[in-house]
């Protein structure tokens, strides 16, 4: 038998299924393993198949957002350093905005909250854009294509775009 770690689970179901053998899911939250990938298994890599009947697999549900995690006061942080705890956190409600102000563009000047926060709680991050005379009077688009709504909504504020969202189904592309 080969790994399935950090595999999809369907790889492993297509498996079992065509060796004839058991497959027991459970399921559990990971930060490290994307939703619906393997986490573990309970057949030890390299066990012949004759050996085995029956494989117990923990698939991943993807992070857990009810965590709390304790988030700094992040003002007069660059907004690519908040984006990075962000992202290596987890935190699934934080809105951008971006305002024209004397500070320097791309620096935090406000946020919401600070402290013990769930991840999918709501949290407002206000960003300097810098002087509304630097504002750029063009701005060359770019494909945002595979970013997170995070990364494409950073990049279309902090360039000033106006933009709307419309999210639709796909089996395709992962959720936001």
């Amino acid at each position: 038998m080969v790994s399935y770690i950090n595999k999809p689970y369907e790889t492993l179901n297509e498996w079992t299924s065509k060796n004839n053998i058991e497959l027991v899911i459970e399921y559990e939250t990971s930060d490290t393993i994307d939703a619906g990938n393997i986490i573990r298994l309970d057949v030890v890599e390299g066990t012949p198949i004759k050996d085995i009947a029956k494989i117990t697999a923990t698939v991943s549900e993807g992070p857990n957002y009810d965590k709390i995690v304790v988030v700094p006061s992040m003002i007069g942080w660059n907004i690519d350093d908040a984006v990075k705890f962000i992202e290596d956190n987890h935190m699934i409600n934080v809105e951008l905005k971006f305002i024209t102000s004397d500070d320097n563009k791309d620096i935090i000047i406000d946020q919401s909250k600070n402290g013990d926060i769930r991840r999918d709680e709501k949290w407002l991050i206000t960003v300097s854009l810098g002087a509304k005379s630097e504002l750029p009077s063009t701005v060359e688009m770019i494909d945002l294509t595979n970013l997170s709504v995070l990364r494409a909504t950073l990049w279309l504020k902090r360039n000033n775009i106006k933009y709307e969202l419309e999210y639709e189904f796909s089996d395709k592309v992962n959720k936001n």
